[in-house]
C-alpha cells in the first residue's frame, strides 16, 4: 500500500504523463500537413501581410506598369481547451494505478487529433 505523499504523487503523475505523451506522439494527426503551427504567449495574435504579388511581365521598353500592393491582416484569438480527470484517493492507496494506464493513453490520442478537428472543420465551411 503506497503512502500518499508529495513524492509518490509526483511519481504517479510523471508515469501518467509519460503514458499520455507516448499516445499523443503516436497519434496520426494530419493538421500539420495543411496548417502552420505558430507559438503564442498572448491572448491573441495579429498577423499582417501584403496582398497578392503581381505576376512578372517582360519589360521591353517604355514606362513601367506600377501596381499597388494591398495590405491585409487578421487577428486570431486564442481559445483554451481542457479535459480534467482525477484519480481517487482509494485507488491510489490500494495501488490500483495500473488500471488508469489505458485511460491516460486514451486521453493522449484524441488530444493529438483535436487540431485535426479544428482545421478540417474550417475547411468544411
Amino acid at each position: 500500500m503506497p503512502i500518499i505523499n508529495p513524492e509518490n504523487l509526483d511519481l504517479a503523475f510523471r508515469g501518467f504523463k509519460t503514458i499520455y505523451n507516448t499516445a499523443h506522439l503516436a497519434a496520426p494527426s494530419q493538421a500539420a500537413k495543411i496548417a502552420m503551427t505558430v507559438p503564442s504567449s498572448a491572448r491573441d495574435e495579429s498577423y499582417g501581410w501584403l496582398g497578392q504579388f503581381p505576376q512578372l511581365r517582360e519589360w521591353l521598353d517604355g514606362e513601367r506598369v506600377v501596381r499597388q500592393l494591398k495590405a491585409h491582416g487578421f487577428t486570431i484569438v486564442n481559445r483554451k481547451f481542457e479535459s480534467t480527470v482525477s484519480v481517487s484517493r482509494d485507488d491510489f492507496s490500494d495501488d490500483r494505478l495500473g488500471v488508469f494506464k489505458p485511460m491516460f493513453a486514451g486521453m493522449g490520442h484524441p488530444a493529438a487529433l483535436h487540431p485535426d478537428e479544428i482545421v478540417f472543420s474550417l475547411l468544411a465551411r
